[in-house]
């Protein structure tokens, strides 16, 4: 289980990382394009897809959430 989360926060991290060095309007734009690249490339995100409207809306709120944390532990690397 540790392994797995490792490995998603690294991903995570590396998407963010990326995502970051483009040209962003805002940040709820960088957030937007980290979540849809998240959806594809994590495994762990892509069900996130299939449940309820409502319950999607919940769940891209933590989401958005980590991806602010995780992007302030970038800045805070530079």
């Amino acid at each position: 289980i540790l392994a797995t989360a490792r490995e998603q926060l690294q991903r995570w991290v590396r998407v963010a990382r990326d995502e970051g060095a483009r040209e962003t309007a805002s940040f709820e734009e960088l957030v937007q394009r980290i979540q849809d690249r998240l959806l594809k490339e994590d495994p762990h995100s892509a069900p996130l897809q299939e449940l309820a409207p409502e319950i999607q809306e919940r769940e891209r709120g933590f989401v958005k959430n980590s991806l602010a944390g995780i992007l302030e532990y970038i800045d805070r690397q530079f």
